[in-house]
């Protein structure tokens, strides 16, 4: 490994890419920590820089090896600026090779243009190919560098570095500036740890709502692994994108109305007598003139698409689109814009056209065409039973198009939980790689860098040879830097029903220490555990688990001698206080016999997939009759300000079996939320109709809204209410996912100093589902 080093002027080869076909395949293919990087959807850039020559430093090379730097010329001062070539202050004094992605920026729309723009600001060997249907490029508009890797700086080769030192080195390296030379946005995720497959696909989802290519991620071992002993994938980037999982690029079904033949191309195919191996794409200009009274057909060609051999092999068996040579075809009228064509136009025209089934990575306006048109487009599936009548028009392609490259702002959390779900489905036979241990962690914050399941056995790294002698040092903790980019790590305290902790001042610090970087605690660490009452051991909750032994009365504290609770005492960092019960939202007296409204449960009836309610009337005590009072002491991290202070908790039963939805609830001071939402609704009400509450009430109502028919049911019972104007008047409800309240913990945790919200700047819209 000592003896390779990169020299200036000689292209070095690129890290080998693999394709991620679903979340649980990147997992397969990853390890240890990965460094996840926005793919930019630009042109590649290896750039070496030879300060020692002037003017003439920067020679860049393209993804092909071809010595680009003529042709990028315009790149040549941006990146001189960037890295302050002769400058005093340049730490670039003999040598650099870096990679990046050249792009166009415009500053009117402050963002990076679509990939066809290039080509109206970079040549091909010192001419525009394919513009003379373009517009001028703007004044507005300018290229741009991103860097995402260093090589070489000065005389010491970085590719046996891990991927982490390397981008720590390329970010004091290169100076930023807003549209003009930035490092591309990344975030490090730890394949190792349980929060490792739900935190790679929120990101892939965000991507995915914000239109953009996919992600790269990046093992962080050494550019390349030369080692005897390597591991399987070691040192390779994988490339996930929408189009490369399941039907996720689906655009629609295509008329197929030309075909020709490529000798070369036919030579990969084990098909005898083959006459096809190319196929053109039409779209109609007419196709409702063609249904109402059989018009001539009009087609325009979009594209030009090659099928794999099961697929062709179909097409040569099974179809008979009655194929003429151009000048005999009198049955359709075609549209071939040059930019499509590329020289070589169909050899056969299809009277009868074929119906394919595409999905693309998304849309491009190919040069000299002047409108969209599929970009990297595949098919499929073959429609043998469907006309070419009923396919995408002309006119509805570019209206997709346009959808689809003009990415406005976010879509709210719902449609962001649409893509997760969709993403989860993806994995093998439909279950979710982290399924088994989802319901326990998937809001857990991504654990502290300093400790990681990283393997070193496989893949050597020797600390950085700069790291003496340069002011790129560096760093042997994980900097702040690098931190920033991941869900701060939470040490929450944990609760454990011990008689000692009555008399020992609480200290987080010290539960923090004890805490182990596994599997996110979903329960008491102690040893010391709960004695079982003997009417718990006769019935419990894995017995009975439609029973929501949470909703029954409850026992006083003094007289539970088998399940004492320890008192937290006041902390410097976290205010608490004893427990005490919470305000009623109505008055006792409505329920002045004495027996409590029915406790409703509410179960899934397997057969019609329906909520349904099984009623049991039980006479409690006048002090247990309000079904919203909850017992609550005071939010452990911000005490009478926290969010769910003075307002009720609606929790749906289920949700008190998942430990840490219940444990999280405690910490904010709800120890039993309401779980009769019926009943709650019905005398809420009344209170109102009655007078007895007058004042505006708040309520949040937790649910789990992977539980579908329940979010289903949840919805259309609240949306009943919105009719109701003496609820509109007098309470405000908001039905937000029970991951909620990991989110509300980072926020009102003052010792997290970096509140990160996996994207959202508003942290209350990531997991918010209604507002009545």
């Amino acid at each position: 490994m000592g003896t390779v080093k990169p020299q200036l002027g000689v292209k070095i080869g690129r890290q080998p890419w693999v394709k991620g076909r679903s979340i649980k395949h990147c997992l397969d293919m990853g390890h240890g920590r990965m460094g996840v990087e926005e793919k930019i959807d630009g042109e590649y850039c290896q750039i070496h820089v030879d300060p020692s020559k002037g003017d003439k430093c920067i020679q860049i090379f393209s993804k092909s090896g071809k010595d680009s730097t003529e042709d990028r010329v315009a790149l040549h001062g941006i990146i001189q600026e960037s890295l302050k070539i002769g400058q005093p202050d340049t730490r670039v004094k003999k040598a650099c090779i870096l990679e990046g992605e050249l792009v166009v920026y415009d500053d009117s729309q402050e963002k990076i243009l679509p990939f066809h723009s290039i080509r109206k600001h970079v040549s091909r060997r010192g001419r525009f190919l394919n513009t003379e249907l373009d517009s001028l490029p703007g004044p507005q508009e300018h290229l741009m560098i991103i860097y995402y890797d260093v090589m070489l700086l000065e005389d010491q080769s970085l590719i046996n570095l891990r991927h982490s030192e390397r981008f720590k080195i390329l970010s004091n390296l290169v100076c930023c500036r807003k549209g003009w030379a930035g490092l591309v946005p990344r975030q490090v995720i730890d394949f190792g740890q349980p929060l490792g497959a739900s935190t790679l696909r929120k990101a892939f989802a965000m991507v995915i709502l914000a239109w953009k290519e996919g992600l790269v991620l990046k093992p962080d071992e050494p550019y390349f692994d030369f080692t005897d002993q390597r591991r399987r994938f070691s040192s390779c980037c994988i490339k996930l994108k929408k189009e490369y999982i399941g039907n996720f690029g689906d655009v629609g079904d295509f008329s197929v109305v030309g075909a020709r033949y490529d000798s070369t191309k036919a030579l990969s195919y084990r098909i005898p007598g083959l006459k096809w191996t190319h196929f053109y794409i039409g779209c109609l200009d007419n196709r409702e003139a063609v249904k109402s009274w059989g018009a001539k057909p009009e087609f325009t060609i979009v594209n030009v698409v090659e099928l794999n051999e099961t697929i062709l092999r179909e097409v040569v068996i099974y179809s008979n689109p009655e194929p003429v040579s151009p000048d005999d075809n009198g049955a359709l009228a075609l549209k071939l814009a040059p930019g499509v064509e590329q020289g070589s136009p169909p050899t056969f025209i299809f009277t009868k056209p074929l119906v394919f089934d595409l999905k693309c990575f998304s849309f491009d306006r190919v040069g000299n065409t002047g409108f969209w048109s599929l970009r990297f487009p595949s098919v499929t599936k073959v429609h043998f039973d469907r006309e070419f009548t009923d396919t995408i028009s002309f006119e509805q392609l570019q209206a997709l198009a346009k959808e689809a490259t003009t990415a406005g702002k976010l879509e709210d959390s719902q449609e962001n939980l649409q893509w997760i779900a969709k993403l989860e489905a993806a994995d093998p036979r439909g279950i979710a790689v982290d399924a088994a241990s989802q319901l326990t962690v998937t809001t857990m914050p991504t654990p502290s860098p300093r400790k990681s399941t990283q393997n070193t056995t496989s893949t050597w790294s020797p600390k950085s040879p700069l790291a003496t002698k340069s002011p790129v040092q560096v760093s042997p903790c994980r900097g702040r830097r690098e931190r920033v980019h991941r869900a701060p790590s939470l040490d929450l305290p944990s609760i454990t029903a011990t008689t000692s902790l009555r008399t020992e001042p609480w200290s987080p610090t010290k539960l923090c220490a004890k805490h182990k970087r596994g599997l996110p605690s979903t329960g008491p660490t102690s040893q010391h555990k709960r004695l079982k009452s003997s009417s718990e051991t006769s019935i419990s909750q894995n017995d009975y688990p439609h029973i929501d032994i949470a909703s029954q009365p409850r026992a006083p504290l003094a007289a539970r001698d088998n399940n004492p609770r320890p008192q937290p005492v006041k902390s410097s960092c976290a205010p608490c206080c004893p427990s005490s019960p919470s305000e009623s939202f109505f008055d006792e007296s409505s329920n002045s016999d004495g027996i409590n409204a029915e406790v409703v449960k509410s179960i899934i009836n397997p057969g019609t997939g329906e909520l349904q309610t099984e009623t049991n009337p039980e006479r409690l005590k006048p002090s247990t009759t309000k079904v919203t009072t909850a017992l609550k002491r005071k939010c452990v991290y911000a005490g009478e300000d926290c969010m769910l202070a003075n307002a009720v908790v609606l929790f749906l039963p289920g949700l008190l079996a998942m430990k840490e939805a219940k444990k999280l609830l405690a910490q904010h001071g709800v120890d039993a939320p309401v779980t009769d939402i019926d009943t709650w609704l019905k005398a809420e009400k009344e209170a109102r109709q009655k007078g007895k509450i007058t004042i505006p009430s708040k309520a949040y109502v937790v649910c789990d809204s992977d539980n579908k028919l329940v979010f289903k049911h949840l919805a259309e019972k609240f949306k009943e209410l919105r009719k109701d104007n003496l609820f509109n008047k007098g309470t405000h409800i908001e039905i937000h996912d029970w991951r909620f309240l990991s989110y509300l913990t980072t926020q009102e945790d003052e010792s997290i100093e970096e509140k990160y919200f996996h994207g959202f700047s508003d942290w209350r819209m990531r997991w918010k589902l209604h507002t009545i």
